[in-house]
């Protein structure tokens, strides 16, 4: 039993893309025995993103319209807070995606308010490592489901986490660091805003 001194509402949500072979029942059963609320809907992102629309880069605008069937969800189930699972690694990796490929030093922001939305979104993992998460995720004995994305393991998001592999084995410290840089930067608008 979770414990916090804050009151608040706890749901579950997830956002079908419409690949083949999409089994959500493994986190609905998960969430049924915690007495969690499970909100699922089906989208047909994937096959607009890969099929309709043809991306030569489908990341960008598939992880935009899950973003936003994600708030809707929330929205329309009474919940104006959503927290999304991205860890350190995550945020790196979009900082060097940025940086590399877009000349702009950046990242995602721990807390963003969607003012046109009126939800705030929070990622409560941004300072724990990816393999700290996997690890608890086995200990736990977390319902992890697939990615079941054509492209996933082929992009450049892949390619800088190779890289991240390559520079903690060079520097295990070269992580938090670099989080610590982009506070130092950017306080806690690390997409390069001012407050």
């Amino acid at each position: 039993q979770p414990l916090s001194k804050f009151k608040y509402r706890l749901a579950a949500g997830h956002i079908g893309l419409g690949f083949p072979g999409e089994d959500v029942s493994s986190l609905a059963e998960y969430c049924y025995r915690l007495d969690v609320p499970f909100f699922h809907e089906k989208t047909q992102i994937g096959p607009l993103v890969f099929e309709v629309r043809r991306e030569s880069n489908p990341c960008s605008l598939c992880a935009k319209l899950q973003r936003g069937a994600l708030n809707n969800l929330a929205l329309a189930n009474g919940y104006s807070k959503v927290a999304l699972g991205h860890h350190q690694d995550d945020v790196l990796e979009t900082l060097l995606l940025k940086t590399f490929f877009e000349g702009n030093i950046a990242a995602f922001n721990p807390v963003t308010y969607l003012d046109r939305k009126g939800v705030t979104v929070i990622r409560p993992f941004v300072y724990a490592p990816e393999a700290l998460v996997a690890y608890v995720a086995r200990a736990c004995d977390l319902p992890v489901m697939p990615s079941l994305c054509p492209a996933s393991g082929q992009t450049r998001r892949q390619d800088m986490k190779e890289f991240l592999k390559e520079l903690d084995a060079l520097s295990p410290e070269a992580k938090d660091r670099a989080i610590s840089a982009l506070e130092r930067l950017f306080g806690d608008k690390w997409d390069g805003g001012r407050i």
